[in-house]
Parts: structure tokens; C-alpha cells; sequence
């Protein structure tokens, strides 16, 4: 009698699947492990050491993960940062070790990592809203501090105005977290605050930037006559909004 051949355990750990961002790379996993015959085991346990409701408890889920039980591990890294930094990941992660082990969105140390060009496509698109339209008044929002990608994204935006010799405005960066809301606290902050002037305005992330077209909308500013929106991403909504946002494809499959 034939021996049946062993099924490979591996693990996925993810800060929660809400988003777009992860239920995509997610959804990825799913599908190709279906078709490699291997067993995907996934540890949803909200982002590391955040005092947001629940998730302090929801990061026990990470203890369950062990060698006996698991043969490989797939960190989604990006998401699980917050506002802790980079270093309170790869200590995380150390714990975990001999599991082979990859992360997707940030740069771990002895670590495979699967990055994109964070800069590079910002520069792009920045460079679109300067030469295409002749903005030069262009607003920032960023993501957490201590996130590599967002760090990469926003050092893109102060290189491309350097290049253009655009003066850095300091009262038109926004940190932000991520999330929906960070992008509506933007505007308010933006133009109640600060009583910012700017043509166009460029966020880390989609999520931020839909919750900006939500805010502009409130207040009767229309995109893109009025401000120019583009986001990172490219999920779903930002195609079925009114007017679809102008963003940043990230190669999810790939």
C-alpha cells in the first residue's frame, strides 16, 4: 500500500483580515496553497503590542504557533506594526525560530523578504501631479513612524519635491495610521488646524485616502477640480468610489 505523502503545515500570521491589503495577499495564499497541497493555518491576532480594544488579548493567537505543528511561517510584517518599532518585530520574530521563515512589506534582518518599490512609485505618481498638472503645493500623509514601508514612502515625497526644488512645508504632512480615519482627521487637521493651502494631496495608503474623499465630500470640495486625491494600493474601492481614485497598484499575486 502506497504511503500517503505529508501535507505541509504552514503558518500565516496577519494583524486582521478587514482590509483589502491583507484579504488580497490572503486570498493569494489560500489559492496557491490549494493548488501546492498544503495545509494553510492563518493566526489573525491584531497588530503587536497595540492598546486598541481587544487587541492586547488577540495577541495570545501568536503563541500558538510552534515547531511541532507548524513547518514554515509567512509573516505579513507590514501589518503588524503600528506604532512600535521595526526591532519589536524582528524580536517577535526571533522567537519563532528555526521555522523557515518569510516576511511580505518589510525588511527583516537574516530574514527573506518580499518588498516593492516603495519609492519608487511614489516618485512617479508625485512627479505626475508636478510635471502633468503643475501642482506644487502637494500635501503628505503618512503612515505610522516606526513602519518601513510608510518611512520608504514618505522619503519619497520629501526627495521628489527636493528634485523639483519645491520648498518642504512642514504644515502639510499629516502622520497617519494607516486607517480610514487617520485620512479624515487629515483634512480636518489640514484645513481647520492649520488653515493649509495645497492643490493636491498624496496618501500613504488607500484607506487614508478614502477616508479624505469622504471628509472633502462633507465639506463640499470636489476632487478633482477642486484637490487632487492619489492613494497606494489599488483595492477595490477606490475603483467603485465616485470619482474612482487615482492610486498605486500593489502587486498583490506577485
Amino acid at each position: 500500500m502506497e504511503r500517503k505523502k505529508y501535507r505541509l503545515n504552514i503558518g500565516c500570521i496577519v494583524d486582521e483580515i478587514i482590509y483589502e491589503y491583507q484579504t488580497k495577499i490572503w486570498g493569494t495564499l489560500i489559492s496557491n496553497a490549494q493548488r501546492e497541497n498544503i495545509n494553510l493555518f492563518t493566526f489573525v491576532g491584531a497588530r503587536l503590542h497595540s492598546e486598541q480594544g481587544f487587541d492586547v488579548y488577540a495577541n495570545h493567537v501568536y503563541s500558538l504557533i510552534n515547531s511541532q505543528s507548524i513547518d514554515g511561517l509567512i509573516i505579513l510584517s507590514s501589518t503588524l506594526v503600528g506604532k512600535i518599532p521595526k526591532e519589536k518585530i524582528e524580536e517577535f520574530i526571533k522567537k519563532y525560530l528555526p521555522l523557515p521563515m518569510v516576511s511580505v512589506g518589510l525588511e527583516m534582518e537574516n530574514l527573506p523578504s518580499l518588498l516593492i518599490d516603495n519609492k519608487g512609485e511614489v516618485k512617479k505618481a508625485l512627479s505626475h501631479l508636478v510635471e502633468d498638472h503643475g501642482y506644487r503645493n502637494i500635501a503628505f500623509i503618512r503612515g505610522p513612524v516606526n513602519n518601513q514601508e510608510a518611512q520608504e514612502r514618505y522619503e519619497a515625497y520629501l526627495e521628489t519635491l527636493t528634485e523639483y526644488h519645491i520648498p518642504i512645508n512642514e504644515d502639510l504632512i499629516f502622520v497617519g495610521e494607516f486607517l480610514k480615519p487617520s485620512g479624515q482627521e487629515a483634512v480636518r487637521v489640514l484645513i481647520d488646524e492649520r488653515k493649509a493651502k495645497f492643490d493636491a494631496l498624496m496618501a500613504a495608503n488607500d484607506a487614508m485616502a478614502l477616508g479624505i474623499l469622504e471628509e472633502l465630500k462633507e465639506r463640499g470640495i470636489h476632487v478633482p477640480h477642486d484637490l487632487a486625491i492619489v492613494g497606494f494600493d489599488d483595492i477595490e474601492e477606490a475603483q467603485s468610489v465616485n470619482p474612482p481614485l487615482t492610486t498605486i497598484c500593489q502587486p498583490y499575486y506577485d
